[in-house]
């Protein structure tokens, strides 16, 4: 990756950082484990789905035939519930209230 290309992927994920973090609630942003939950969650919900599908459309050559979904183990249907499961340790520590 050239330094232009790298300066132009930093410019454009704080863009969707800072679109995140306005769709973020307040209770998601006091700690850091509630913080990089929040973080697990957008990412394979918006982020992940969106380059797997350019990638996968874009090694194929051509985007005629019939429509498929690729999933990963960061698929956030997969792992829902495992980061759901993770918020509800998070909000019933303690240390957190």
């Amino acid at each position: 990756m050239t330094p232009e290309e790298q300066a132009t992927v930093d410019r454009k994920l704080k863009e969707v950082a800072e679109i995140f973090y306005n769709n973020t609630s307040k209770e998601e942003l006091n700690t850091f484990e509630t913080i990089e939950l929040s973080v697990r969650d957008h990412l394979p919900k918006t982020v992940a789905p969106k380059i797997g599908d350019f990638f996968f459309h874009s090694a194929a050559g051509t985007s005629a035939g019939r429509e498929r979904r690729v999933k990963s183990c960061a698929d956030a249907d997969a792992s829902q519930s495992s980061y759901d499961d993770l918020r509800v340790r998070a909000a019933s520590n303690s240390y957190l209230k």
